[in-house]
């Protein structure tokens, strides 16, 4: 008796903890909407830091970019219907980038290197954010 009750009890919680766990397309919708903001601001702050900042603060804001970024591919992953190839492409193309600068870079070269990308990540954001429909 005892068993069978544990057994209802695991099968319960189980239940309830699967059904906290499912997401609605719409919710999957607005935490891919809300991720793709967050992504968009980071990427805006990195893009303003401008020729008085360091190498470090530039690796620094990759970091958040980084962070934002790993947000959104989680979202994402919850929306069967989202196409975003070009734009992860766009994003896996700075990272690189940024990764790439040897400690030597001037930060006027690393502006010239990193700032066609961030403007690349920043319309290509534009245009998912169209595509997925979010406000």
């Amino acid at each position: 008796m005892l068993k069978r009750i544990m057994t209802v009890g695991c099968a319960l919680l189980l239940g309830v903890t699967l059904a906290a766990c499912s997401v609605t397309p719409s919710e999957a919708r607005t935490q891919f909407c809300a991720s793709l903001g967050t992504l968009e601001q980071s990427v805006s702050s990195y893009k303003a830091l401008g020729p008085n900042a360091t190498i470090g603060q530039y690796k620094d804001g990759q970091q958040a970019v980084n962070q934002a970024w790993q947000d959104v591919l989680n979202a994402g992953a919850k929306l069967s219907d989202v196409k975003a190839d070009m734009f992860y492409a766009t994003v896996l193309d700075l990272q690189q980038t940024v990764y790439s600068l040897p400690e030597s870079t001037t930060v006027e070269q690393a502006l010239a290197t990193v700032e066609p990308k961030v403007d690349a990540v920043q319309a290509s954001a534009k245009t998912l954010r169209t595509t997925v429909a979010c406000p």
